[in-house]
């Protein structure tokens, strides 16, 4: 009979932190840091995450024991991008089974699993052309809609003239053009219309919208036009 502790794979980290970002910023969090990345952003701040072989080797059991060792009963799973790693499925099956609330922050470039068990948030950060990604290796349309029956939130980092780097806030209704018909997806908690992003006949539309470069607004376009 198998268990948990024949499974196993890479990770980069795990820790315990506060989250800094998206619905639930300021709570603390366990980050399990998933090792592999063939996305390879430019401005990437984790490439010591990219390589699938590097990391230190984990079995499930272990991972679990560790997780449970923090205050606290929410986790981040992160990478590298973590729906390449072996140990996604079960690790966020294991998750599930132990009633832990669970995130998944991920470049939107593989398509996640059906739905089953606990409810996961997922915080999709799609890559624009700025990331230095060519864009069939950073855009997966599939990917993107199935994102969007989940009603994921949105995160896009988008370059300046300058080059410079700022985080386009992120979003619960990212909706893509009628002609790609993804499944209705809810709109923006009240008071919080100034953060959503829809894309719709008129394309994309958004009150901080203008105040990003030109090149920026159209590659957005492109990526959420799936």
């Amino acid at each position: 009979m198998s268990s948990s502790s024949a499974i196993g794979g890479r990770i980069a980290e795990i820790f315990f932190s506060i989250q800094g970002e998206g619905p639930t910023a300021g709570l603390p969090a366990v980050f399990i840091r998933l090792q592999g990345c063939s996305v390879g952003c430019q401005w990437c701040d984790t490439k010591y995450s990219w390589d699938p072989a590097a990391g230190r080797a984990v079995d499930l059991d272990g991972l679990m024991s560790q997780a449970r060792s923090y205050p606290c009963r929410r986790v981040v799973i992160t990478g590298g991008e973590p729906l390449e790693s072996s140990l996604f499925y079960p690790l966020v099956t294991a998750l599930q089974n132990e009633q832990f609330e669970i995130e998944v922050e991920t470049s939107g470039t593989v398509e996640p699993p059906v739905r089953s068990g606990r409810e996961i948030q997922w915080n999709v950060s799609v890559k624009l052309a700025a990331s230095g990604v060519e864009e069939g290796r950073r855009i997966n349309p599939a990917a993107i809609r199935r994102f969007l029956e989940y009603h994921a939130w949105w995160k896009f980092v988008v370059a300046g003239e300058d080059g410079s780097r700022r985080g386009a806030p992120p979003g619960r209704a990212l909706r893509a053009a009628p002609r790609a018909h993804p499944a209705p997806t809810r709109g923006p908690p009240a008071g919080r219309a100034d953060r959503a992003l829809a894309v719709g006949d008129r394309g994309l539309q958004a009150p901080w919208l203008p105040l990003l470069p030109e090149a920026a607004r159209h590659d957005l376009g492109r990526a959420a036009r799936v």
